[in-house]
């Protein structure tokens, strides 16, 4: 009998880490989301607003940092997944595939589609729309994805929420000041999320 409630203890400690290390994988994806974002709005006046090349700067400089940061997300994955004693690799590809496209579509539509859609006559009204549509629509696939090949992931919910409910809001921003503030309303969601992701884990270890 002492064995087996030992044996239990065991498990049930190993349970507590996987999810802890999991949701402090979570975490650290949101944190480096975050040193993105933030590097993209100080380098952002560098090309100068309203200049030519200030679209080509935008489109390369997220295409770039979304393979960089997919790629930190794939080998930090798989650490995750060593603590396993069987490496569920399928899952890890298709899940890899499915967050690669919720943001190669969340791209299309935030950078491409909404762009000539001229939704406002003002470039920069149009610009934070389309930044804030790309996050929420590519953090929310990747949070699907999560759903379907893992758990559920209520932590991540402001990352993408926040940003959405920000799109209506551009159209009654000061048209100098709304393309910064897309990029707060997005630092404020991934902050909340990165922070609730490592409460959960202390109180997954500590409970």
């Amino acid at each position: 009998m002492d064995d087996v409630k030992e044996l239990k203890d065991v498990l049930d400690r190993i349970e507590k880490k996987l999810i802890a290390a999991s949701k402090m994988y979570n975490a650290m994806n949101f944190a480096i989301w975050l040193v993105v974002v933030t590097l993209f709005y100080v380098l952002m006046p560098l090309p100068g607003n309203g200049s030519a090349f200030l679209r080509w700067f935008v489109a390369i400089y997220w295409f770039s940092a979304v393979v960089i940061v997919l790629i930190f997300q794939r080998k930090t994955w798989k650490m995750v997944y060593r603590l396993k004693k069987e490496r569920d690799e399928g899952n890890i590809r298709r899940f890899g595939i499915f967050v690669s496209t919720s943001w190669i579509v969340g791209a299309i539509i935030g950078w491409v589609l909404i762009p000539q859609m001229g939704i406002s006559t003002d470039s920069d009204i149009n610009f934070a729309i389309g930044f804030l549509s790309f996050i929420a629509i590519s953090v929310f696939g990747m949070w699907v994805s999560m759903m379907k090949y893992y758990r559920m992931e209520i932590e991540i919910i402001p990352a993408f929420l926040i940003p959405a409910i920000g799109i209506p809001i551009t159209v009654f921003m000061n048209q100098g000041v709304v393309w910064f503030w897309s990029g707060l309303v997005v630092a404020l969601g991934y902050s909340i999320t990165a922070l609730w992701e490592l409460y959960s884990a202390f109180r997954t270890i500590t409970w």
